[in-house]
């Protein structure tokens, strides 16, 4: 009884100790949210291109001034032309899409930044 127990407990810490380290691996390879100023910062001054990778109706409906439309969707076959580019921050409506497009990007090697929602950027703070 003892014996099993003891199984038990090891097998659970072990568990738990590989649970910990897969996500803390996955969460390191996800950019952050930027900040607004940050973001801004890297289109204005240092040229980043911004991107917008919501789908092109949504883009069509409004979008932020010098943004390109690089869907989600259709992102990966735009990567040459982004590694074409020192910098990019991507957005989207409310952020999910762009964390999936960072990290993609960053998977490939592109210096990218993470808006995240496009309210954000005119957040001043």
């Amino acid at each position: 009884m003892r014996f099993a127990i003891s199984r038990a407990l090891l097998a659970l810490l072990f568990a738990l100790s590989f649970g910990a380290m897969f996500f803390s691996a996955c969460e390191s390879k996800t950019p952050e949210v930027a900040s607004a100023k940050s973001a801004r910062a890297l289109v204005e001054q240092e040229g980043a291109l911004l991107v917008d990778v919501r789908t092109p109706r949504e883009y069509a409906s409004g979008h932020i001034d010098g943004a390109v439309n690089m869907p989600l969707a259709e992102l990966s076959s735009h990567l040459e032309e982004l590694k074409q580019h020192e910098k990019v921050v991507v957005y989207c409506q409310v952020g999910a899409r762009a964390a999936d497009a960072a990290k993609l990007l960053k998977h490939e090697g592109i210096d990218v930044t993470n808006l995240g929602a496009m309210a954000a950027w005119y957040d001043q703070k």
